[in-house]
């Protein structure tokens, strides 16, 4: 669990996460109350989608198993590769809570990462056909805005693992020290990821 959660705050990671920071970084910006609102919910939502994955997670496990029975590949795929997302969310979730409520950006970068999953289980739903296109996409769209919103109220108070282009490696820093690149604040990993316009907060 440990693994996979530091492989989502790696800096390849990262550097998926400012593609999304240049397309909805630049919107329009909600005021700063309400931004820190949604900020303040954000640990309650993580909560709510670990809730429902410890719940529905062994639910659905079953329900894979007994669609073998009925000998239809499509939907054997379909309730494995849900039960499969399911989970990783749940895990993904279950680290982001603590810095979620302390106000981590450790927490938002796997917040953005459940909700990358939980936009996976909506795209499948429009593709079957239980969720209309139009309120997925909205669903979906809103989620980011919202999600980009909050970024600039999170700080890395934690310690983080900075690539220092001058010194082709990583090491390992606390927010308290001083330092020239911190993907957790501006997602700028080092000189080699896309050059996009610097957003300010």
């Amino acid at each position: 669990m440990f693994a996979l959660t530091e492989r989502l705050l790696s800096p390849r990671a990262l550097k998926i996460v400012s593609i999304f920071e240049f397309v909805f970084g630049g919107l329009p910006k909600l005021p700063k109350n309400i931004a820190g609102f949604f900020a303040n919910l954000s640990p309650f939502i993580a909560l709510l989608g670990i809730v429902f994955g410890i719940v529905g997670g062994p639910v659905l496990f079953v329900l894979s198993l007994l669609s073998v029975v009925t000998l239809d590949l499509a939907l054997i795929m379909k309730m494995i590769v849900t039960t499969f997302f399911v989970g990783v969310n749940t895990i993904v979730l279950i680290r982001a809570f603590r810095p979620l409520w302390r106000r981590d950006m450790r927490g938002w970068v796997l917040l953005f990462w459940g909700n990358i999953l939980g936009d996976i289980s909506i795209i499948s739903a429009m593709y079957a056909g239980t969720t209309r296109v139009p309120t997925g996409v909205i669903v979906i769209l809103l989620g980011f805005y919202l999600l980009f919103q909050m970024k600039r109220l999170f700080q890395a108070s934690t310690p983080i693992n900075v690539q220092q282009p001058w010194s082709g490696g990583v090491r390992q820093v606390s927010a308290s020290q001083p330092v020239q690149q911190n993907p957790y604040s501006n997602l700028s990993v080092n000189s080699s990821s896309p050059s996009f316009p610097p957003r300010t907060y």
